[in-house]
């Protein structure tokens, strides 16, 4: 094979090399999911394409995609839209999270000094205090900040036994 560019002083340098696809399907993805479109919106392939300033098939191509991902609902002869999310799935990712976060603080403290725990414990108490005043804006958040903070929401133990190394 011989090399693309012979003159040593230029080099060949590809800019971007993602596809109109993959860069339509990114776009769209991160306006979803930051919530710039929002469940329910509709996404007519004409109008992603004129704003992206591509043609109608890498709209096509991302819009298929992004169903598969479970972000967008195609309907024949009613076009795409953002899926709207159910109170179940919300209420099952809630319970999902906090399951997360609470085993994460766990495994944190394990190995945790007295002062990292202390650090710990003061943050879990300061989200504990601002959580309340954002209820209107969130919907239910961990209830385990300050209690994962000592390791467990389960067991008895005490703070102290959460800094003893075992």
């Amino acid at each position: 094979m011989r090399p693309l560019n012979t003159d040593s002083s230029e080099n060949l340098r590809i800019e971007n090399p993602t596809t109109l696809t993959e860069q339509v399907y990114g776009t769209l993805r991160d306006e979803i999911v930051s919530g710039v479109l929002r469940p329910g919106d509709r996404l007519v392939r004409r109008t992603p394409g004129k704003r992206l300033g591509v043609s109608p098939m890498p709209v096509v191509e991302a819009l298929l995609r992004l169903e598969a991902d479970g972000l967008v609902e195609s309907h024949p002869q009613r076009g795409s839209r953002v899926r709207p999310l159910t109170f179940e799935e919300v209420h099952n990712d809630q319970i999902l999270r906090e399951a997360i976060e609470c085993q994460a603080a766990r495994m944190c403290t394990k190995n945790a000094s007295k002062a990292e725990l202390s650090a710990l414990m003061t943050k879990a108490r300061l989200v504990d205090r601002v959580l309340p005043q954002l209820k209107e804006w969130i919907s239910p958040t961990p209830r385990c900040a300050s209690t994962s903070a000592t390791a467990t929401t389960r067991t008895a133990r005490p703070f102290s036994a959460f800094s003893k190394r075992a």
